[in-house]
This record gives C-alpha cells, sequence and structure tokens, in this order.
C-alpha cells in the first residue's frame, strides 16, 4: 500500500485543530481496514465516510455535507484531488494534485500551511469564497 509522503505526521498535527472524517471510495468494513493502515491505528479521524454515503455522478464520488450530522458546514473542508467530490458543496472543496506514489511528493505540507491560515479564520467558507473570488 502506498501511503503518501508526510501523511501521518498532516492527520496528527490537522487532528489537533480540525475535526477530521475520511472519506473511502470502498464499504465501510474494508474502508476502515485502509484506513487503519495509512493512520497505523492511532486515532486521528473523527468519522470514515464510505462509498455507501457518496452520490456516484458521472463516474465522480461526490462528498454529501448534509448527510454529516453535527457539524458546523461554515467550518468544514472538503479536501480531494477531483474538484468534483465537492460538487455540492462548492465553496468547501480544497483540490490538491492526486498521489501518484512519488517519494518527493510534497503536497501535505504545503496543504498543511495553507490550511493553518484558514483555522485562524472564524468562518472558513467565507475565507475560501473570497479567495475564489478575487482570482
Amino acid at each position: 500500500m502506498w501511503k503518501r509522503p508526510y501523511l501521518k505526521n498532516f492527520l496528527q498535527d490537522m487532528y489537533k485543530k480540525f475535526n477530521i472524517i475520511l472519506v473511502v471510495g470502498s464499504p465501510i468494513k474494508m474502508g476502515k481496514e485502509i484506513i487503519d493502515a495509512i493512520t497505523e491505528f492511532e486515532n486521528v479521524y473523527e468519522d470514515i465516510i464510505s462509498i455507501n454515503d457518496l452520490i456516484i455522478f458521472e463516474n465522480h464520488e461526490v462528498v454529501n455535507l448534509s448527510k454529516l450530522k453535527n457539524i458546523d458546514k461554515n467550518n468544514t473542508v472538503i479536501i480531494d484531488h477531483d474538484c468534483w467530490g465537492f460538487l455540492l458543496d462548492k465553496y468547501n472543496g480544497i483540490e490538491i494534485s492526486p498521489y501518484q506514489a512519488n517519494k518527493t511528493d510534497s503536497e501535505l505540507p504545503k496543504l498543511a500551511a495553507f490550511l493553518d491560515i484558514i483555522y485562524e479564520n472564524e468562518n472558513a467558507i467565507k475565507y475560501l469564497q473570497s479567495l475564489r473570488e478575487n482570482k
């Protein structure tokens, strides 16, 4: 199994600041096994969304935030390499490059620095929306 470089540190650091919900494109049992292997059984996430909870639209897996309970949508971001993943909640999305088993991949440290900026804002979605509108 390939693990993106810095994944463990990224999850550990982000878990201190955010509620992390991991999305897996497989049934929940298999997804849990994959996540346990990635996180080395360390508690660095709140919940898992499996393929059963996703909407499939034109062969893309789309997260539906309205299915999640006890979250503040204004302070929830979806990180995905496929922008279709946040089709229903476009201002909640942050697109990252897909992982290609490259050991020099540095996407997660850059993402962590960006998320630290978002963390300092009261309303993450307004902040992301302002960035998009000022492009």
